[in-house]
């Protein structure tokens, strides 16, 4: 009975995400439909790394705006590629980064790893910001043009929702393919005693550092829809607190989850937006928010409804990633 339930349930969601972009009242509305599913592709990629594998990333901005910039460069400074062909560049490129940041930093725990990847975050913005004759610095890159399939363009608020939806679904069919794959399960034996995986034979490191591959991956491609998505890409984007709202989304969805990251995506948009009513400080509101949840269900939004109750008590590896917060 409850399966049934929740089959006409998913249903029924499943309409209500389709219908929005006819029931939606404005353009702004449409917009902020669109940045969630953009949250949706980040916070699933981030989702491998800390989710799955049970590492500290704060720097997943820095693989956003590599995605974003590099179809930036392509498609509207040099012109020379085409949007789609730069997308996927922009992906590649972004994965190979990860995998250049993981083999190092992986070897590291902890807070260790979590100031690696500030770090790393930080001096992607740098270069953004510094190096101005390829990323028009502080001015940022515009004229980025949009998406087509020959006649038939991505120009409107409407049809970039349904292009978005579209890669959210085959990316969330992707991620749950490789979880329940034997890469999957070796994410999740190193998450859950990194020593015991070692012990079996699992190539921790090799692990870790595909799952950083991975997450980058995605963060490139929803680099890439971002910068089609508004046409101008500026450094402040993809700042710190970008990296630490994408994890806060995580949290509040439920690390771990593949619904938890598009549950997580949809209220860490929008719940900002309906603060907006407390004027400068709807972001300390929006933080305090996080803590509670962290405090008080710790595994997330999804973990209480498939369980029943905030009171769950939370997983030894969400303790490792969230120190001092989760007892």
């Amino acid at each position: 009975m409850m399966r049934l339930r929740g089959r006409w349930l998913g249903a029924l969601l499943g309409l209500a995400v389709l219908a929005y972009p006819w029931l939606a009242p404005s353009d702004y509305l449409l917009r902020v439909g669109n940045v969630v599913l953009v949250y949706a592709i980040l916070a699933l990629g981030l989702n491998f790394t800390v989710g799955w594998t049970g590492q500290v990333s704060l720097g997943h901005a820095g693989f956003w705006g590599v995605g974003a910039y590099t179809t930036a460069i392509l498609t509207a400074k040099l012109a020379a590629w085409s949007p789609w062909g730069a997308m996927a560049l922009g992906a590649t490129l972004a994965g190979l980064t990860g995998v250049l940041l993981g083999l190092p930093t992986l070897r590291i725990k902890g807070h260790y790893l979590a100031l690696a990847t500030i770090g790393f975050g930080e001096v992607v913005q740098l270069v953004f910001n510094n190096w101005r004759p390829v990323t028009g610095g502080a001015d940022g890159v515009s004229g980025i043009p949009v998406l087509a399939i020959g006649p038939f363009a991505f120009d409107t608020e409407r049809r970039e929702f349904y292009l978005l939806l579209v890669a959210v679904a085959l990316l969330t069919v992707g991620a749950a393919r490789i979880r329940d794959s034997g890469f999957g399960r070796a994410f999740m034996a190193v998450r859950d005693n990194e020593l015991a995986a070692d012990v079996a034979g699992v190539p921790t490191t090799s692990v870790k550092t595909l799952a950083f591959a991975l997450g980058a991956a995605y963060a490139g491609l929803a680099g890439s829809l971002y910068a089609h998505l508004l046409r101008y890409v500026s450094p402040d984007v993809f700042g710190f607190e970008q990296s630490l709202l994408m994890l806060s989304m995580l949290v509040i969805g439920g690390l771990g989850s593949l619904a938890g990251a598009l549950v997580g995506a949809l209220v860490g948009v929008a719940l900002p937006e309906l603060l907006r009513i407390f004027g400068v400080y709807y972001m300390a509101v929006y933080a305090l928010l996080v803590i509670l949840v962290i405090v008080f269900m710790p595994t997330g939004l999804v973990g209480v409804a498939r369980r029943g109750g905030p009171r769950e008590r939370p997983p030894r590896w969400l303790a490792r990633v969230l120190p001092g917060l989760v007892r």
